[in-house]
């Protein structure tokens, strides 16, 4: 074992050096001068003074290399028979803690800094370590996780919410007594639910904004003896109006109450109905009067989206049928109505599918359950999930060159705006609506790879995907970020950002109109939702890992005391001052 000395200053060295020279030549000179007795012996505590006052500043520590079996770190959360049990198991393991855990007997704490220095952390217990220290040091362990933390540990909500369109966010909480969530928007209280038993619950709000803005709402959580109140960032944005035509072999139930939908949304809506061969019927809301007798590429690309059936689809010329996957190749969004005539259509807008003999399906909507009548068939490809229901795909749509092409298995969804279910409805196709929707040009997109919270100065990973080979200029705050290009995927680049005050902040592309909002929470919110995502990624680390088992000798650096130099100063500066009363 040997020992060696380093220091970690607070100011430069060369600084505190010089100035404590000139400070202790000085104070000599001086007691020199004093007419006091015990010269020889004031000089040496004058000395003594100034190197430990200088001591406080450079901060000297001592390393070590000790022989271990590996680090055990321990986190925030630990559990402490887990840890005892660990010594008992191997005494030569090194343990150490991060500065949010609590105190373990002769475990060092070390900041996230200095364990990057450290190469052999074999076991990990608690929370874990974040998932940016994770992916930049990777190293291998062994994970032993904490208790399900109380309070809210699971959160899901939209990314934008629409205008006055009702939507839900849904969570998980795990209480010991009945607790009740209340959430409040600008305008006061929104939902409440209340949940009662010892265990994880499922819960669901009911929000409908009102106005365009970036919000912070709230959620409060209430039991007999505390309140916690969470933030929760909302932006909401106007519904985008779509150009939509209607193509059906005959007018239908179904076709006519979706067509009243979409105008009563503001959408531009035509509609094309096949009375016989040669004869179709046609309507228009928004639209001016179009040449639709045939389907062609010019009239398609006025469109963003095309919805019809899989018999009219069936039904519809092969010049027609030409003219509608090159649109949609090109960007234009298709949605079907599956019915059973979809096994017979061989072109490449078909859909894989196989029969089911279940014609009905149970669906939870905004907190209640529904049953809705189905097309007897499943999806038999992989394909873009909007809704589902016990592992039911039911509607989705899969991406064709620039374009989608969207399918629903839902038959008489009619039904419930007839049970006055207007919001049901809306959640079955607005999604769809906007997820396969022409996707609008932009030339690039900007996206946010952590997940919810993300605290102030953390870093954040920002992807970058930009069209036409163009290179762009991410700001952060009037900042240019600078951005690395994928190894592997053109147009396709990477960059980090950090944060450092909470609230709303905005990436934006200079020259683009195109920007990305984020919301940074406070650092002491949402502390059971981040210990249960770092629960997560340390096992998903650990399970994919081996933990190494054989290690020799490792550095430990330990500071000494500023307590031992402060009373070093006391002691020579009481002397000093009782000398002269001698």
């Amino acid at each position: 074992m040997s020992n060696e000395f380093l220091f970690h200053p607070l100011l430069s060295p060369w600084f505190i050096c010089l100035g404590a020279i000139a400070l202790l030549c000085g104070l000599l000179w001086l007691e020199w001068k004093r007419p006091a007795k015990f010269l020889y012996a004031r000089l040496f505590a004058t000395t003594l003074l100034v190197i430990a006052l200088a001591c406080v500043l450079i901060q000297p520590h001592t390393r070590k290399e000790i022989t271990t079996d590996g680090l055990v770190l321990l986190t925030a959360n630990y559990d402490e028979a887990q840890a005892d049990s660990l010594r008992k198991s191997d005494h030569a393991l090194r343990f150490v803690k991060t500065p949010d855990a609590k105190p373990f007997a002769n475990a060092a704490t070390l900041t996230l800094h200095q364990l990057q220095r450290e190469k052999n952390i074999r076991i990990v217990v608690g929370d874990g370590l974040p998932e940016y220290f994770i992916e930049d040091y990777n190293p291998s362990y062994r994970y032993l996780k904490s208790k399900t933390p109380i309070g809210i540990i699971a959160w899901n909500q939209s990314e934008i919410f629409r205008v006055n369109r009702k939507e839900t966010i849904s969570g998980k909480i795990n209480i010991k007594k009945s607790t009740q969530l209340i959430l409040s928007g600008p305008g006061g209280g929104e939902d409440s639910v209340t949940v009662s038993g010892n265990g994880v619950h499922p819960f669901y709000f009911s929000i409908s904004p009102k106005q365009e803005g970036r919000f912070v709402y709230s959620i409060r959580v209430k039991d007999k003896n505390t309140t916690e109140v969470y933030p929760v960032p909302v932006e909401v944005k106007a519904v985008e109006l779509l150009r939509i035509l209607i193509v059906q072999r005959f007018p239908s139930a179904e076709m006519r109450y979706l067509k009243n939908f979409l105008i009563t949304q503001g959408h531009r809506v035509a509609i094309r109905s096949q009375l016989s061969k040669n004869n179709f019927s046609y309507e228009y809301n928004g639209i001016n009067t179009l040449k639709t007798e045939r389907l062609t590429g010019s009239l398609l690309e006025s469109f963003d989206v095309v919805i019809t059936s899989s018999e009219t689809l069936l039904e519809l010329a092969p010049t027609e049928i030409n003219a509608l996957t090159a649109a949609v190749e090109s960007g234009l969004g298709l949605i079907k109505l599956i019915d059973s005539s979809e096994k017979k259509n061989h072109s490449s807008l078909a859909l894989a599918i196989q029969e089911n003999a279940k014609d009905t399906v149970r669906l939870k909507l905004n907190n209640s359950t529904e049953v809705i009548s189905v097309a007897p068939l499943i999806v038999k490809e992989p394909v873009e999930t909007i809704t589902s229901a016990n592992g039911r795909i039911l509607s989705g749509f899969v991406e064709k060159g620039f374009g989608k092409s969207g399918f629903q298995f839902l038959q008489e969804t009619y039904q419930l705006v007839l049970k006055g279910k207007q919001d049901h409805y809306t959640e079955l196709w607005s999604p769809l609506l906007e997820r396969v929707a022409r996707s609008k040009n932009r030339s690039h997109k900007i996206s946010i790879k952590n997940s919810f919270p993300i605290y102030p100065n953390e870093p954040i990973d920002v992807d970058v995907i930009s069209a036409g080979n163009q290179l762009p200029r991410l700001t952060f705050n009037q900042v240019v970020i600078p951005l690395r290009e994928d190894v592997v995927v053109d147009d396709f680049r990477h960059g980090k950002v950090w944060a450092d005050t909470s609230g709303w902040h905005s990436l934006a592309i200079e020259g683009d109109s195109i920007s990305k909002n984020f919301y940074v929470a406070p650092i002491d919110s949402w502390a059971s939702l981040r210990a249960t995502h770092l629960r997560t990624a340390n096992q998903h680390r650990s399970s994919n890992s081996s933990a190494a088992t054989d290690y020799a000798t490792t550095r430990e650096e330990q500071p000494i005391p500023p307590l031992f130099f402060f009373l070093l100063f006391l002691v020579a500066a009481g002397f000093l001052w009782l000398a002269t009363k001698l």
